[in-house]
């Protein structure tokens, strides 16, 4: 459409990618071809990260300049430590220590990955829930999975969560977590939720992968471990058996996500449009 638009009205467009819709565009050969033509007329490229902008190159070749322009972290939102009680109350989660897994549940977002860890967790005696947020088809096999391991009682199905209810899990959290697995034709361009954590001290443990250790600082807000469960565990049972470390991180993650924000993203979008060709 933008670029009927551009060859009968002469409106320029900008293209912005996010890794896995170049990943799931190339793999359809009647469409890839017409997106090769809409970056050839595009005015400016844009990508969320740099992972996505090796990608693009990969992909599309080197002929093209790609601007990239990261998503941003909101403003912090303070829910009143009442309701955080309440959310945990009615959870039972009582006084355990939180660790949020917040995505949609499809294989890519490594759903088993944290379920394994959070057992391997339970194996050394950490004091730990896993909090899954989200919904998907992977939902129903995961519950199974988790009371044949004998996790159920240190894993909370809670399903989706609206927006207010998002920022109270961030808040209510000591971690966390996204394991994302590698996957032949996907790709995670970038952390948006990892960089929402953080915006709420929150810090995280992310995969090495693709553009997610790009919504963190490595080892300040953070750790970026392989995409294992011993990795994930063995990282948490670092951060949460160091507190002053803990502390440092919510700090440093708050610091981060302030450098990030929309506003941020906002001035870099500017930049790019306008520059000329």
């Amino acid at each position: 459409m933008a670029r009927w638009i551009y060859r009968s009205l002469g409106v320029p467009y900008v293209l912005y990618f996010h890794g896995a819709d170049l990943c799931t565009a190339q793999m359809q050969p009647r469409k890839w071809p017409r997106v090769l033509r809409c970056v050839a007329e595009a005015r400016h490229i844009m990508v969320n990260s740099q992972a996505t902008q090796r990608l693009f190159t990969e992909l599309c070749g080197t002929a093209y300049t790609t601007h990239i322009v990261r998503p941003g972290a909101p403003s912090p939102v303070a829910p009143p430590s009442a309701v955080i009680d309440r959310l945990k109350n009615e959870h039972a989660l009582g006084s355990t220590r939180i660790i949020l897994f917040l995505a949609r549940l499809i294989p890519r977002k490594g759903l088993f990955v944290a379920l394994e860890a959070i057992r391997e967790l339970q194996k050394n005696n950490v004091e730990a829930t896993l909090v899954v947020a989200g919904t998907g088809p992977e939902r129903t096999r995961a519950e199974q999975y988790a009371r044949e391991q004998g996790i159920a009682s240190r894993v909370r199905f809670i399903g989706r969560v609206t927006d207010q209810e998002k920022w109270m899990w961030f808040s209510a959290a000591h971690v966390f977590w996204f394991p994302a697995i590698p996957l032949a034709h996907d790709f995670e361009g970038f952390g948006i939720t990892s960089l929402e954590a953080q915006a709420q001290g929150c810090p995280v443990v992310v995969s090495n992968l693709d553009g997610l250790c790009e919504s963190m600082q490595p080892d300040v807000t953070g750790l970026c471990v392989e995409p294992t469960a011993a990795a994930f565990a063995t990282a948490t049972e670092h951060i949460l058996s160091h507190a002053d470390r803990w502390q440092h991180m919510r700090s440093a993650a708050r610091e981060f996500a302030a450098l990030n924000s929309w506003e941020a993203s906002q001035q870099q979008l500017r930049r790019v449009l306008q520059t000329d060709v």
